[in-house]
């Protein structure tokens, strides 16, 4: 039930895939669609335990307000995991222990939300920009029961946007985001990301 639940969760976040991809008015000159993923940036996990870097996914539709300023619905998901590792010291024979032993659990957690952002073009050809925004994230996985938790969040970041065709574009994005009210939850995420921009 808990990897259904979770499969859920990812599936129902990047749906706006689907639906950004049918709107008919997306090929406008002052609408644009991003697909991206990467991995994961994470703070230190408590006790003896290490977070892997995972994986994120994410699918935006944005508008341009003008030559310098955008707004950007950003739906996306962040899975990654925990090792826990005990150090064991059982007995040994004569001469002693020859390695370490340890026992190792793992754990799986991940984020997945929707933000909406504005991002400011730091040039005239919009190469690089800087991105904020604020929404709400649903965490899994990082309660003893593995249920969900809600939290408000904020991001921020900046990323370079490089031109490979007349509309479509290269975007290399590290935007950090941060959970509010989080205890038992990861309280940040940095996901790095490439995808286009069309």
């Amino acid at each position: 039930m808990a990897i259904a639940r979770r499969s859920f969760v990812s599936i129902r976040a990047l749906a706006t895939i689907a639906l950004v991809l049918a709107f008919p008015h997306a090929s406008r000159a002052q609408t644009f669609v991003e697909v991206a993923g990467g991995s994961n940036e994470l703070p230190s996990a408590p006790g003896n335990g290490a977070y892997s870097h995972g994986f994120n996914a994410r699918a935006s539709i944005g508008r341009e307000l003008d030559s310098r300023f955008s707004l950007r619905l950003d739906a996306f998901t962040s899975t990654f995991s925990r090792a826990d590792s005990t150090q064991l010291f059982p007995p040994c024979a004569f001469p002693g222990c020859t390695q370490s032993y340890y026992n190792v659990q793992h754990q799986s957690f991940g984020a997945a939300g929707l933000t909406m952002n504005g991002l400011m073009n730091l040039d005239p050809r919009g190469l690089f920009y800087l991105i904020a925004g604020t929404g709400v994230v649903d965490a899994f996985g990082h309660t003893p029961s593995g249920s969900n938790e809600f939290h408000l969040a904020a991001s921020g970041g900046a990323g370079i946007a490089v031109p490979i065709g007349a509309r479509m574009r290269v975007v290399v994005e590290a935007q950090f985001r941060g959970l509010l009210g989080a205890s038992s939850v990861t309280p940040w995420v940095l996901p790095l990301t490439i995808g286009v921009r069309y």
